[in-house]
């Protein structure tokens, strides 16, 4: 199940970057690039969720123990 996490996480750092070279960076505001930038921030809060989500699997499995 651990995989499956790893596995979004990087789907979310893939579309991250991949919205990122989207911005055009001379008209940020510009149509395309508003989009770009809110696709980016929404793929980098998805990595902090998966990744805090992981953090706490962890933390539980040693409390277990």
């Amino acid at each position: 199940m651990k995989v499956v996490w790893y596995l979004l996480a990087l789907v979310a750092l893939s579309l991250a970057i991949f919205n990122l070279v989207q911005i055009d960076f001379d008209n940020p505001f510009g149509d395309n690039s508003t989009i770009a930038i809110g696709g980016t921030l929404v793929s980098l809060c998805a990595m902090v969720l998966i990744f805090i989500f992981l953090i706490s699997k962890s933390i539980k499995e040693k409390l277990r123990k």
